[in-house]
């Protein structure tokens, strides 16, 4: 199942419920953040965050792919992502560091060939 996620906000003081279920409607909220908002000068709190509205069964099966998301297959999966992620970070910095040493070999090299051209 697709969710259609919006961003939505509120001003209200207390954090916003994770759910909230009506008689045939929930209301699923994620990434909940607080920030501060200027407008005219004046700062003021507000929730930020995700939300989808679905029908009673649509929520049923958004919480079997969540537990699904918790199963140990999927919690390898995404530890063998995190890894392959880390690995490509490191190639990727170990090939800027070749980047620098092979920059300054050519600077070094056209020094050198500078003092030889001066020299003659």
């Amino acid at each position: 199942m697709e969710v259609k996620w919006q961003i939505g906000e509120t001003y209200e003081t207390d954090r916003p419920a994770d759910i909230e279920k009506g008689a045939d409607r929930v209301k699923v909220r994620r990434n909940i953040k607080r920030e501060t908002r200027t407008a005219d000068s004046t700062r003021r709190k507000v929730w930020v965050y995700e939300y989808a509205n679905m029908t009673l069964a649509q929520f049923d099966t958004y919480k079997a792919q969540l537990a699904e998301l918790e199963s140990p297959l999927a919690k390898l999966i995404t530890e063998n992502n995190t890894q392959q992620l880390e690995g490509t970070a490191a190639l990727y910095e170990e090939l800027l560091e070749v980047k620098d040493s092979q920059q300054a070999i050519m600077e070094g090299i056209a020094a050198v060939y500078e003092m030889g051209v001066s020299a003659e």
